[in-house]
């Protein structure tokens, strides 16, 4: 089939027979494995599932080689996704910014908040700061109260402190950001970075629970399997995965944070302690 568009160049085509019926085909057969209900009985519902393990695969698109991809997707579907469910409503009022009068930005800035109270533990460092945000976008003086009360109760490594401090940083708190940054400088060690990895190793908060899922996934999983996905990844993470499954299947009855703490420990002192430390010592020590 031969065109012409308007004062343009020919264009032309062609329509095979069956080609509708062969691409409808394809999009059945791909579809054989999806829900096609929405399940009440869990917690997120079979759609959550699917959804799940699609945006998992599809972050693992970069393991070319089928075999890879393969043990990859073999892993992936020992997660139980339909398990996971964000953490149950904490007691008390709900958090929001005084305003004498309705504000755009407050109700913006406050809605910011929902997802770290959805994917952390009540009240861990990036549900606080996302809470101190959502007040400085507002005008409102940060309440370093909660702030002080994680400090002084030892629940802040460096990477959470330096988190915090660049936040500050660029909401021009330089006083708040430096003594954050200094209190990096003091945990600058694997047992404080073990304190920043808990609000993912808890088990507590939708991403706990989902790393939590993917342990009890490597315990069940090949060593084949993981050796072919680790293959794909950067030296400190491939080691990272490597030791933590090796950790999770010499010992299943211990929770998840105390059986992969010398994994942490590793990739802590292989991957984030030099960088980290210079980003806070220039936190700390950096232009006014």
């Amino acid at each position: 089939m031969v065109g012409k568009l308007t004062g343009g160049p020919e264009v032309s085509a062609r329509v095979g027979k069956g080609l509708f019926e062969r691409r409808l085909a394809e999009i059945r057969k791909a579809g054989e494995g999806l829900p096609n209900a929405y399940d009440p009985a869990g917690p997120s519902g079979s759609a959550t599932r699917f959804t799940l393990t699609q945006l998992l695969a599809t972050a693992l698109a970069g393991l070319e080689a089928p075999g890879e991809l393969q043990a990859a997707t073999r892993i992936i579907s020992k997660l139980p996704a339909d398990a996971f469910a964000g953490p149950a409503a904490a007691p008390g009022e709900a958090f929001v910014v005084p305003q004498a009068a309705p504000h755009p930005m407050a109700e913006i800035s406050v809605s910011a908040i929902f997802p770290s109270q959805e994917l952390f533990p009540h009240d861990s460092w990036p549900v606080v700061l996302s809470r101190e945000l959502a007040l400085a976008i507002c005008g409102k003086g940060a309440d370093m109260s909660q702030l002080d009360a994680l400090i002084r109760g030892g629940e802040v490594g460096p990477v959470s402190c330096l988190a915090m401090a660049n936040v500050f940083r660029l909401l021009n708190m330089l006083p708040v950001s430096r003594e954050l940054a200094k209190e990096g400088l003091r945990q600058l060690k694997p047992e404080g970075f073990r304190k920043d990895a808990s609000v993912v190793v808890s088990g507590e908060g939708l991403l706990g629970k989902m790393i939590s899922a993917l342990a009890a996934a490597l315990r069940e999983s090949s060593d084949d399997d993981i050796q072919a996905v680790a293959s794909r990844l950067n030296p400190p993470e491939a080691a990272l995965l490597l030791d933590s499954a090796r950790m999770l299947k010499a010992s299943p009855e211990k929770p998840l944070a105390d059986a992969i703490a010398p994994a942490l420990d590793s990739y802590w002192r292989a991957a984030l302690h030099q960088g980290v430390g210079e980003a806070l010592s220039n936190c700390v020590f950096g232009p006014e």
